[in-house]
């Protein structure tokens, strides 16, 4: 993607470090920083470390962004590696479908499936291409949502305005929903908070998609690829 002739556009970007930050995801913040500054990107950083209860955290971040002067918010997680130019170029496309754009990643082992899940069925992900995939549930560890699209969510008829560690309001936005199961007919699921997001941007009509241009990196003890989503091991 060419960003030399995009609107300028401001990144509230947050990264969730509670318990650590992989040295990959380290680089490639650096990394991104610098691109974002070379393509006159305005990137107001946010970095949450004090909570260990992830759909709080996240919620919290997202109600931080709806009151700042940023029209898109990405966030990363500790242990997600990417190449240059991925955040700002993923942000780019949410902005311009007006919709939840995350990146493909395995889950941290062989075989076990991705943090996503598409819309249908593909007999191979075409990891690398400059395409949005229609998406079921999108993972937050490598998502860019619009301003537009959390403001949406807030109507949803489950969120509530909360109160965080310190007092402050904010919106339940990632708290954890168990709905009816798409993939087991007649079976409840109990959904992660990022899909949880995703179930209600869905109901109140917001679309998501998964950018299929980043490769990326899901760190552990190795760094686990797309591929590895459907290998053996």
């Amino acid at each position: 993607m060419d960003l030399s002739n995009a609107t300028v556009i401001k990144v509230h970007l947050t990264i969730f470090t509670y318990g650590g930050i992989a040295g990959h995801t380290f680089d490639c913040l650096v990394d991104e920083l610098g691109y974002a500054a070379m393509h006159g990107v305005e990137i107001h950083f946010q970095r949450v470390a004090e909570d260990a209860l992830i759909s709080r955290s996240r919620s919290y971040a997202a109600s931080k962004f709806l009151k700042g002067p940023c029209e898109v918010m990405f966030m990363l997680d500790h242990d997600i590696q990417c190449e240059v130019g991925d955040i700002i170029k993923t942000c780019q496309k949410a902005i311009e479908a007006k919709a939840i754009i995350g990146g493909m990643y395995s889950f941290r082992s062989r075989g076990n499936g991705h943090s996503s899940r598409l819309a249908r069925r593909l007999m191979r992900f075409p990891s690398g291409l400059d395409e949005l995939i229609p998406a079921e549930y999108v993972a937050s560890g490598f998502m860019a949502i619009p301003k537009v699209s959390i403001e949406a969510v807030v109507k949803h008829e489950s969120v509530r305005e909360c109160l965080y560690l310190d007092g402050s309001p904010f919106w339940d936005l990632f708290r954890p929903l168990v709905v009816s199961s798409t993939t087991f007919p007649g079976k409840l699921e109990y959904l992660s908070e990022d899909w949880s997001f995703c179930h209600r941007a869905r109901e109140v009509g917001v679309k998501q998609y998964v950018y299929a241009l980043p490769k990326l990196k899901h760190h552990g003890d190795y760094g686990y690829t797309v591929e590895d989503g459907i290998r053996g091991n």
